[in-house]
């Protein structure tokens, strides 16, 4: 039976739940559950973000921590606090210390978008915060609807976030950039399109036809983000002088020095990749 991401949420609570700027109490520990309620200092809030409410972008920074720092306290001894967004330090370290005594933390982020039906196969870190036994208990409950579980430190999700969401986030943002300031005829471009070129302007368009906002929060929030953005300037400038100076050889000697590092990765990459576009060719 495929059961829905909305079965799991409901699943979730054994319990109180908010669910605001991806905070969630969750998790009681009574055999059956207690029905779900809306909790905190402000009660409007919460009916405000039950109803879909949502705060103005330029505060997304920080109305996580700001709904935990309202929400926690209100959680009763016995419940599980758990976030539900995609930094982890900062909500966990609010949450763990908001939350009262008693009241168990996870931090989690689902690595997916809302596109898909359920949850199998779909990855989910979870960050202990406090408490084995809800930490298992969320643990399992993502396992029985198909979902693979990680876990992970909030400094390592932080950085691995780095390097899986801003980085290659970024360097889609460039090429779609470059696409538009030369004014690509994209589908006269199409047309000549190889899979692997066909697949990369898929990818492209995918994140153009998307909220502005959610990507400007994935290259800006994550305390990693930085570095990384100046190391992808330091190797983008490297091969920009190459190419304006026509210099095969610099060309060659990084690629071979990339290729290197990558050595038994760059093999299962090909081949994951070309059974993509053997596929991608007989379905279109």
């Amino acid at each position: 039976m495929r059961l829905s991401r909305r079965d799991l949420l409901r699943g979730l609570a054994g319990a109180a739940g908010l669910a605001s700027a991806g905070v969630v109490s969750c998790v009681g520990r009574r055999p059956a559950g207690p029905t779900g309620a809306i909790v905190g200092g402000a009660h409007a809030r919460g009916h405000r973000v039950r109803d879909g409410f949502r705060p103005v972008p330029e505060s997304w920074r920080d109305v996580t921590v700001a709904v935990i720092q309202e929400i926690a306290p209100h959680v009763k001894k016995g419940a599980c606090l758990m976030d539900i967004t995609s930094i982890k330090r900062a909500p966990l370290e609010a949450m763990l210390a908001a939350a009262p005594e008693g009241v168990d933390v996870v931090a989690t982020h689902p690595m997916f978008g809302p596109h898909g039906f359920d949850f199998d196969r779909q990855k989910v870190v979870l960050c202990k915060g406090r408490g084995d036994a809800a930490f298992a208990r969320v643990k399992k409950l993502y396992e029985s609807f198909g979902a693979e579980t990680i876990d992970a430190s909030a400094e390592e999700h932080d950085a691995q976030m780095a390097l899986i969401q801003v980085l290659v986030h970024e360097k889609t943002m460039v090429l779609g950039s470059v696409l538009e300031r030369l004014k690509a005829d994209l589908g006269r471009s199409l047309q000549f399109a190889s899979p692997i070129y066909r697949t990369e302007l898929a990818m492209i368009g995918r994140m153009f036809s998307q909220r502005a906002e959610l990507y400007a929060d994935i290259l800006t929030v994550n305390p990693d983000a930085p570095r990384l953005s100046h190391v992808f300037e330091q190797e983008a400038a490297h091969f920009a002088r190459s190419v304006a100076m026509s210099d095969r050889d610099a060309v060659v000697k990084r690629f071979r020095q990339v290729a290197d590092y990558m050595k038994e990765f760059a093999t299962w990459a090909k081949k994951q990749s070309d059974a993509i576009l053997d596929d991608l060719v007989r379905h279109g």
